[in-house]
């Protein structure tokens, strides 16, 4: 017997090729009903009938939620529990059972550790196909990165963050940038300078940054309690265009990864130095400076890294100047008043420069 866990996503759109593979591969699909009007059993079967699958349905186990102070213990035994349910209705069928799973099965999603115990009991084989999980869609829906240059990402859960992760999260990291991002109910939170952000994805929700702590979290606009996306999401704020710039006379690349901007040198302001040095956008005396925040540039022993691009020197190809370590509140002082003034490259300077790999 093979047991398939398949991710698909928020809903039908979102069921990938390998995902309609093992669903055809698949001789049912085998489900909890968690009340009679189960909206998102709806769904499961609305997926199943397109690969022409039969849905059994299984009464989901009570789970005690009685002593909050032994949460695993209480998770542990309901897994169990469940992994019974789904063992006898297996038992009761022949061929391969298939268990759809809102988002992906690897995120917030326990349908694998009861799978676990269900393959073991039945010495059953486990694939599992990937899906698109809530983060990722809402994160393409309103063009953001899901981290900082160079920093991780922080994964928890709307119960965790009404609590105290997010708290916790802008205590324990000092970089300015730091993200949280959140699978829950409607919400995707980012923790900027320890402020929090969010974009917001429940039905009927307008997206966007929010004001209040409710705002931020959202609990309404949704059928059910499933995950976020269980419902269509609505359609982002539409960002402003920028008007095209022309080539700039001067061009600031700020290099932001795995080296530069990082705790590898923790007594350098980072974000200070990134708002100086952005601070000389624009134009001065007739001549136009453009700073823009790049990834690695390819010179990580020299960290922090900056490349300017002098487009003002004749000829066809810019001169490039390479900057290394630059690392003192002293050194982008310098930086910062050179490229809005341009010309010969300061004395203070001068030390850090170096001939780039992409020269």
């Amino acid at each position: 017997m093979i047991i398939r866990v398949v991710g698909f996503g928020m809903g039908p759109q979102h069921v990938t090729p390998e995902a309609a593979a093992a669903l055809r591969a698949s001789s049912y699909v085998l489900a909890v009903s968690k009340r009679d009007d189960d909206p998102l059993l709806a769904v499961r079967r609305e997926v199943a009938a397109a690969y022409g699958l039969d849905v059994v349905a299984v009464e989901d186990p009570a789970r005690d939620r009685d002593d909050p102070a032994d949460y695993d213990g209480a998770v542990r035994d309901w897994h169990e529990a469940r992994s019974h349910a789904w063992g006898t209705a297996v038992a009761g069928r022949p061929g391969d059972p298939a268990f759809l799973v809102w988002g992906d099965p690897a995120l917030y999603d326990s349908t694998l550790r009861v799978v676990d115990r269900l393959a073991a009991r039945l010495d059953a084989d486990v694939e599992v196909v990937a899906g698109i999980s809530a983060p990722q869609l809402l994160a393409a829906r309103h063009r953001v990165v899901l981290h900082e240059v160079g920093h991780p990402v922080h994964v928890t859960t709307e119960r965790r963050l009404r609590g105290d992760g997010a708290g916790r999260a802008a205590q324990s990291r000092r970089d300015a940038h730091q993200r949280c991002r959140v699978d829950g109910p409607g919400a995707v939170v980012d923790l900027v300078g320890g402020q929090p952000r969010s974009w917001l994805g429940a039905a009927g929700r307008r997206p966007g940054r929010a004001r209040g702590r409710g705002d931020r979290l959202g609990s309404g606009g949704r059928a059910g309690r499933g995950r976020l996306g269980d419902g269509p999401l609505p359609a982002p704020r539409p960002r402003p265009r920028r008007a095209a710039m022309t080539r700039p006379d001067r061009d600031v690349l700020l290099c932001r990864d795995c080296c530069c901007g990082t705790s590898k040198h923790p007594t350098t302001d980072h974000a200070a130095q990134r708002d100086a040095v952005e601070a000389s956008a624009g134009e001065w005396d007739g001549e136009r400076v453009r700073v823009r925040v790049v990834d690695c540039l390819d010179e990580c022993d020299r960290s922090n890294v900056v490349l300017v691009r002098d487009f003002t020197v004749p000829g066809r190809r810019p001169k490039d100047v390479w900057l290394g370590g630059v690392l003192t509140e002293a050194a982008t002082s310098a930086l910062a008043t050179w490229v809005r003034r341009g010309g010969p490259v300061p004395e203070a300077l001068a030390p850090l420069m170096f001939r780039g790999k992409r020269s």
